[in-house]
């Protein structure tokens, strides 16, 4: 299953459905929060909330993931180390069916 773009421009996070301690959160958001990179490979730490509005109010995160490392693309269609993480993280099977939240 392809993930859906909400919107164009720069992703901030995704959105989808998510396990936890036994509850299923179904509008959580997750964000990239650090990205570590060197000349072809990245890490990032990839950070769970509740909700986009529990992120955007200080809320903390449930769950950081970490370390998640992938190869980087170069060329001036791949976008940066942080947009190549999140559509690494989308093309996770946990994170497939999430979608990309832009500004």
């Amino acid at each position: 299953m392809e993930r859906q773009r909400e919107a164009f421009g720069m992703i901030i996070g995704l959105r989808g459905k998510y396990g936890f301690k036994g509850l299923t959160l179904n509008d959580a958001f997750a964000r990239i929060d650090v990205v570590s990179s060197s000349d072809e490979n990245a890490t990032i730490s990839l950070n769970i909330y509740v909700s986009e509005e529990s992120f955007k109010s200080g809320g903390e995160y449930l769950e950081q993931i970490y370390p998640l490392n992938f190869k980087k693309e170069f060329g001036d269609a791949v976008g940066d180390d942080r947009t190549q993480g999140y559509h690494y993280v989308g093309k996770l099977d946990q994170f497939s069916s999430w979608s990309e939240v832009s500004v």
